[in-house]
């Protein structure tokens, strides 16, 4: 006779309590478990009803972190993507936008928290392409740095301030052209 198998009890499918739909809203709280939907009694269920329905904005909640990690598509660099409005799109725009902040034209969102996979409003905030570009995990200086460098470039040669600084000269010189690092 086969072993009794035993039905593992479900994680919380929604620890946030707000609507996974990205609207913000919180959702009711199960009354009944339901381990094949992933409801759990007591703990509140994905979506507000009929949220879910149209395009699917599926995601779990990183508990250290607070992130809302897409479970969908995601493009090479790790950003999530979801076809919203006939066209694909980053979901991270998309949820910004739903939960009723605007964008800016020619802005983009920048992760708080550094994860290109995260769709939390709270994790995400409008900025200037050269904000985020500034703020990217490649930059090597700082706006004070560069302010500095700035101040210096009549004292200093930018071989000096390229050493000091650590970066080529070339982008000494764009710092100090106005080529870079502009507003």
């Amino acid at each position: 006779m086969p072993a009794k198998l035993k039905h593992k009890r479900p994680d919380p499918p929604n620890p946030s309590g707000l609507c996974m739909c990205g609207c913000g809203q919180p959702t009711r709280i199960a009354k009944h478990t339901h381990p094949l939907k992933n409801i759990l009694k007591g703990h509140p269920v994905r979506y507000i009803t009929a949220h879910h329905l149209g395009p699917r904005f599926d995601y779990h909640v990183d508990a250290a972190t607070g992130c809302w990690i897409w479970d969908r598509t995601k493009c090479a660099g790790g950003y999530a993507r979801v076809r919203w409005n006939g066209r694909i799109q980053q979901a991270s725009r998309v949820m910004y936008e739903r939960s009723g902040k605007t964008i800016p034209e020619g802005y983009a969102i920048d992760h708080l928290c550094r994860n290109p996979s995260c769709v939390c409003p709270n994790h995400l905030e409008a900025v200037t392409d050269a904000e985020n570009n500034r703020r990217g995990r490649k930059t090597k200086l700082t706006k004070e740095q560069v302010a500095e460098i700035k101040q210096r470039s009549g004292m200093a040669t930018p071989k000096e301030l390229a050493q000091e600084f650590g970066v080529g000269r070339s982008a000494i010189y764009r710092i100090i052209n106005g080529q870079s690092w502009v507003k």
